[in-house]
């Protein structure tokens, strides 16, 4: 990773805080294939409001607010 930012090569590939708000939220529904959370590992239950990332997976809504708001932008800001 250093080398490449050193070459210039490293692009931003996180979400602003702007583009995580635009994300669409679904409310779950048993039917889904996904069936837990993963980033609190908890079971999805009807009706849990879920955000659909680009690439199409889906968490709680809350759960990937707090991974992209805690984790994302503090790799950012050690950078």
């Amino acid at each position: 990773m250093r080398l490449a930012e050193t070459l210039g090569e490293v692009k931003d590939k996180g979400l602003t805080k702007g583009e995580c708000c635009r994300l669409p939220v679904v409310s779950y529904r048993r039917t889904d294939s996904q069936e837990e959370c993963n980033i609190c590992m908890s079971e999805y239950e009807e009706g849990d409001p879920q955000k659909i990332l680009p690439c199409f997976h889906s968490f709680h809504s809350v759960c990937i607010d707090q991974w992209i708001c805690v984790v994302y932008f503090s790799m950012k800001w050690k950078s």
